[in-house]
């Protein structure tokens, strides 16, 4: 699935309702609810009211994209172990063998969403302004890092937080989809390194050591250590920007 319809459909922030969620689990294009043991449609302008304008093309999309759609949102909402074929049927309207005709293996279906999230997140970093300075660029990608833990930490989760045991890899870089997140890092850190803002040698050590410092504080703001999400943004800019002058 190309990462415009992931855009189109699934945009970074949905504000719903909880009748919007009781719709949009049962479908889309042939919304249908149960009442005193009778099926009733529910009538087009009924739907048109409830469900957000994104969602209102969802069943037109081919199965095995729409089987995607619906297992990311899962994810979104519930978290990577509570991605089961089950909730992919209920959030989609499709039945649970049409999903299998795509998927016929959960490790499949895990990495394949998994690339979703990945094209998803690194949309943000592609974001960056070009003519933005070297450090600048790198600080907006590190935030990136932040911005996307606060702002869909279950999806987060999914990417980061997952071990190589737990979970199978995502599906080999398609630029349709994504680049490689590490590479990227590594890349602002060697243009930070052209303009002498950073040490030439070990590069690849201080995108990692950069990673492994935006995780951390991202685990301490689960916790609470920073109290709003302001004082966590405020913190975690300025103890990037510590560890980056230790990095010269």
């Amino acid at each position: 699935m190309r990462r415009d319809d992931c855009r189109r459909f699934w945009p970074r922030s949905v504000a719903g309702t909880a009748r919007d969620a009781e719709l949009a689990a049962v479908g889309v294009d042939a919304v249908v609810v149960r009442r005193g043991g009778r099926r009733e449609a529910l009538a087009e302008r009924e739907r048109s009211e409830y469900l957000p304008r994104t969602m209102l093309s969802f069943d037109n999309l081919p199965t095995r994209e729409r089987s995607l759609m619906a297992a990311l949102e899962v994810v979104r909402q519930q978290g990577l172990p509570e991605l089961t074929t089950r909730a992919i049927a209920r959030t989609s309207g499709l039945t649970q063998p049409a999903i299998y005709r795509y998927f016929a293996r959960k490790e499949e279906l895990v990495s394949e969403v998994l690339g979703e999230i990945r094209g998803l997140f690194y949309e943000r970093l592609e974001e960056i302004p070009a003519e933005l300075s070297a450090e600048d660029r790198l600080m907006r990608a590190l935030e990136a890092f932040r911005d996307f833990a606060v702002e869909e930490p279950k999806l987060y989760d999914a990417l980061f937080f997952q071990t190589s045991e737990s979970v199978p890899a995502p599906p080999p870089i398609d630029r349709q989809r994504g680049g490689n997140i590490f590479g990227f890092l590594v890349e602002r850190v060697s243009e930070c390194a052209r303009e002498g803002l950073v040490r030439r040698e070990g590069r690849v050590a201080a995108a990692l050591s950069l990673a492994a410092h935006s995780q951390g504080l991202v685990l301490l703001y689960r916790q609470g250590r920073f109290g709003s999400r302001d004082r966590f943004a405020d913190f975690y800019r300025r103890s990037t920007s510590t560890l980056l002058r230790g990095l010269r």
